[in-house]
């Protein structure tokens, strides 16, 4: 279940953070999303660190052809994390793909699977 918080309830079991915003709101040579042009408040879209990342991601119109940054069908945000070669742009994190650790992209995923209800 999707808290208010953008927080997942598989957490506990997984290992994972309540708040997936834990893992994205991390420094780029750590895996995460902050740096500079990364996906903060008012830097390139999408914000990843504030609360509630599921409302601007799930259903919302990426860059990259009119794809859902996470949708049931297509989910862009799953192949910048696990496509070398992704459509458009570069896989993330930005120039530094390795350094998102197995554990943390397993985590993500998930999320994105409760997001969108699978």
């Amino acid at each position: 279940m999707q808290g208010s918080s953008g927080a997942s309830n598989i957490g506990p079991t997984m290992g994972c953070p309540e708040d997936i915003t834990q893992l994205f709101d991390r420094p780029i040579d750590e895996g995460g999303c902050r740096g500079s042009g990364c996906h903060l408040p008012g830097n390139t879209k999408p914000d990843l660190v504030s609360p509630n990342p599921a409302e601007r991601l799930l259903n919302v119109t990426s860059n990259c052809n009119g794809r859902p940054y996470i949708g049931a069908e297509d989910s862009f945000l799953v192949e910048k994390l696990t496509n070398n070669s992704p459509e458009c742009g570069a896989p993330m994190p930005f120039l530094m793909p390795g350094n998102l650790r197995a554990e943390d992209e397993a985590c993500i995923l998930a999320w994105i699977r409760e997001v969108v209800g699978q």
